[in-house]
């Protein structure tokens, strides 16, 4: 007798649970194990993603309630794009400083953005030689514009580091993507630590590590920033 009522309460479990995730949305709901586990191990992940990709549409609301954001990526397309706008806005008085870390595409053969490219073209045919150093230089001088008109905000500095992570860090969330040798950083899954917790603290010692050996822009557009200390 009790295993048929275990049954049926377990039915109706399952039941209220289906009803209740379908409600939520099953774009929130994949998060709520990730969270759970979170909460019980103090880690502070709040949210999981298949793809980098898949995160675009939340990374654009957190950033819209951020007042500090800082950007570590492997190429830097993506902040030219929607999700990104509205941060570079001068208008914009929630954000009070932003800074952006690019890989410096001059660092030569034996640099590690020299070693990403050799990585991407080996699944990525349209890769050809100098092309991801190209399209750095392009987003280099397009912050380096926006650092120039709103210097007191924006600051963008160059470094030489392993191209394996993308870090976005608000003063409440920070995104992390792990970037494999044969995917694009779009792809590739994409984990967000909340504050506090050690994985967001550790996100924020790797990014301030890379921004004090990092060095100002060459370019003559981009000369003002990354003056300011960190």
């Amino acid at each position: 007798m009790s295993g048929f009522v275990f049954g049926v309460l377990s039915s109706l479990v399952a039941t209220a649970l289906t009803v209740l995730l379908g409600w939520i949305g099953a774009r929130h709901a994949q998060h709520w194990p990730v969270a759970v586990l979170s909460r019980v191990s103090g880690v502070g992940i709040a949210r999981k993603y298949t793809s980098q990709r898949s995160a675009s549409a939340d990374l654009a609301a957190d950033l819209a309630k951020a007042s500090e954001v800082s950007i570590m990526t492997g190429r830097g397309n993506e902040l030219a794009r929607e999700n990104f706008k509205d941060i570079w806005q001068r208008s914009n008085t929630q954000v009070k400083r932003i800074r952006v870390l690019l890989p410096d595409p001059d660092g030569g053969p034996d640099s590690w953005l020299a070693r990403r490219e050799t990585e991407l073209a080996d699944f990525d045919p349209g890769f050809t030689p100098g092309l991801l150093p190209e399209q750095i230089r392009a987003n280099i001088a397009y912050i380096g514009a926006l650092a120039n008109k709103d210097s007191k905000r924006i600051e963008l500095r160059l470094v030489d580091l392993p191209q394996v992570s993308r870090v976005i860090i608000t003063d409440q969330l920070a995104y992390v993507t792990t970037v494999t040798e044969a995917r694009h950083g779009h792809d590739s899954p994409c984990l967000v630590f909340r504050k506090p917790g050690p994985l967001y603290d550790f996100a924020v010692r790797l990014f301030e590590t890379a921004w004090q050996g990092a060095s100002a822009p060459r370019t003559p557009t981009s000369q003002a920033t990354g003056q300011t200390g960190p």
